[in-house]
């Protein structure tokens, strides 16, 4: 058994197909831009692969921003049914552990609802994050000092067009159980506090279909790299629907937010707000919106009061 690492552009799909066969097409058509090559600018996307007279017997897909190497994202975790059982999937997956230990990976994040593989993700150092279905693994004695540099404030911050280099640093964010209770209405995004968090590598690619539907998202990033707040905006049949949220060291990036919303929009935007959410109201009243009518947002069989708040 040998362990070949292949980087885009390579003949990937022979991967998507095992992916497929495992996962479902639809969940493996969600990875093609990171092996694809189509994200190579923004992130850096190694496909792991054990294999035996060229027979793949297993993967282990990982995502690096560019822009945050200390930070990583773990899918494509399998096995073909003729491998399990083997240990192939214990070997190949240290064998990636390793090598991103050795590459300085502070923190990795992986999804999963499937107790054989949390057990053995919990083997080499993850644990779920709460009210979640992602699991984190720290560097040795990172964990601390990694989630404070994560939300700490930083000296400068650069409101951006949303891009793949988002994809892995947005995981922590939604993650972050800070002050807000709906974080993106447009993208359904709820606090893990009050909904658990069913996803991880498919954060990102709820933003791609906002984008895909016409709408826009900004990110607030750090000068050290890290993304500290959302914002998006989409046409509704009540007009341009802004939203947005961020973790407290970004709280000044907002009013740049929303701006950057109304560039995009041509326009005045509304907020859509949870009623529950006092931060929210407190904020949106703060940069001069004022409650209008009420309306009920439906999340995953969730109804969730709300107030439309626009300009006065």
């Amino acid at each position: 058994m040998e362990l070949k690492r292949y980087t885009p552009p390579f003949d990937h799909e022979p991967i998507l197909d095992l992916w497929g066969s495992i996962f479902g097409k639809a969940e493996a058509e969600l990875e093609r831009p990171q092996i694809d090559g189509t994200e190579a600018a923004y992130n850096e996307d190694i496909t792991f692969v054990a294999q035996e007279d060229g027979v793949i017997l297993g993967t282990v897909h990982v995502t690096i921003p560019r822009t945050g190497p200390k930070l990583c994202g773990v899918g494509g975790v399998c096995t073909t049914p003729a491998a399990r059982g083997k240990g192939v999937g214990r070997w190949l997956f240290g064998a990636v552990m390793e090598e991103l230990d050795r590459d300085g990976v502070r923190a990795m994040v992986l999804g999963t609802s499937n107790p054989v593989a949390a057990k053995l993700y919990h083997s080499f150092g993850f644990a779920y994050r709460p009210g979640s279905n992602v699991m984190m693994r720290y560097a040795m004695g990172d964990t601390v000092d990694f989630e404070r540099e994560l939300f700490a404030s930083p000296e400068n911050v650069q409101v951006v067009e949303g891009d793949p280099s988002m994809r892995i640093p947005l995981v922590p964010l939604v993650l972050h159980r800070g002050k807000f209770v709906l974080l993106d209405c447009n993208t359904a995004l709820v606090n893990s506090t009050h909904l658990n968090q069913l996803s991880c590598m498919g954060l990102y690619p709820k933003y791609m279909d906002l984008m895909a539907r016409g709408g826009h998202c900004f990110g607030a990033v750090g000068d050290n790299g890290v993304l500290g707040g959302m914002a998006s905006v989409e046409s509704t049949d009540r007009g341009m629907r802004a939203d947005l949220f961020f973790c407290d060291g970004f709280a000044g990036a907002a009013p740049e937010l929303l701006d950057a919303c109304r560039k995009a929009a041509g326009g005045e935007v509304y907020l859509q707000i949870a009623d529950c959410d006092a931060a929210k109201k407190r904020l949106a009243e703060e940069l001069g919106f004022r409650p209008a009518e009420p309306v009920t947002l439906a999340i995953r069989g969730l109804q969730i009061p709300c107030t439309i708040y626009r300009m006065k």
